[in-house]
């Protein structure tokens, strides 16, 4: 069985932890002993978010300086940052585009260019690939997929222990888009609900059908739109006959 440690390394809301769940998973369906650990602390400020993979029958999923097999870098800096982790000879995989922080923004700090983290990543590793994530990401449909594309690269060069139709599985499997229109994968509101309301009101709506993971979700649904509409029926039917009763409807 082969065996690899693999540090993650992005900032908040790029997906790192996603892709993380995302690559124990399929290693779990291929049969492969999975231990992760994870650090976000500031994630949702843009802070680093830091998460390791240990795949084959590691313990402890704590991955020491200059141990790492694979370094995935969903952010330039933050690939800079981590190289320290990656052992001598290891693979680096990340993303060429940035997410500039704070302090860069208001000018106080410069972010390194392309070149120097390249120059940089070359003499620590022995295999490195480097991708424009949100880019791809975007002429595919969507910029959030971008950690996907990341862990495809990673899946295509073949520092994983498992190749790229595995991955392709999970994805289907566990990131399915949540409903369909037209026959289409969507995740704009509008779609989202009118194909809500439809099921609520009873109402119907031939062109949406949610994905298998949501099916059972969009029957219930549909059943508490009826019940609530049976219910809604029978409290208007009791404040009639109470009025009658009352002789206070109008005449």
């Amino acid at each position: 069985m082969n065996r690899s440690r693999v540090f993650l390394s992005g900032v908040g809301g790029q997906g790192t932890l996603t892709a993380t769940t995302l690559l124990a998973r399929t290693a779990l369906d291929e049969g492969i002993p999975v231990t992760s650990g994870e650090i976000h602390g500031m994630a949702q400020r843009g802070g680093v978010v830091e998460s390791t993979l240990l795949l084959g029958g590691y313990l402890s999923p704590t991955i020491s300086p200059g141990e790492a097999d694979v370094l995935l870098g969903f952010e330039l800096l933050e690939t800079l940052r981590a190289l320290p982790m990656l052992r001598p000879g290891g693979t680096v995989v990340g993303n060429t585009e940035s997410v500039q922080p704070v302090s860069v923004c208001l000018g106080r700090e410069c972010y390194p260019a392309f070149e120097v983290v390249e120059a940089v990543a070359r003499e620590a590793a022995g295999q490195m690939v480097f991708i424009p994530c949100q880019s791809l990401a975007a002429e595919a449909g969507t910029a959030k997929a971008a950690n996907t594309v990341l862990l495809g690269a990673a899946a295509a060069v073949g520092v994983l222990p498992f190749g790229v139709e595995a991955l392709k599985r999970s994805i289907e499997r566990y990131m399915a888009f949540q409903i369909y229109c037209n026959g289409k994968p969507t995740e704009a509101f509008r779609d989202c609900l009118y194909y809500s309301v439809s099921l609520f009101t009873n109402t119907g709506c031939a062109d949406c059908a949610p994905a298998p993971s949501l099916r059972l979700l969009a029957a219930s649904e549909a059943f508490f739109g009826y019940l609530t509409l049976g219910v809604a029926c029978a409290c208007l039917i009791v404040i009639l006959v109470r009025l009658i009763a009352a002789d206070k409807l109008p005449r």
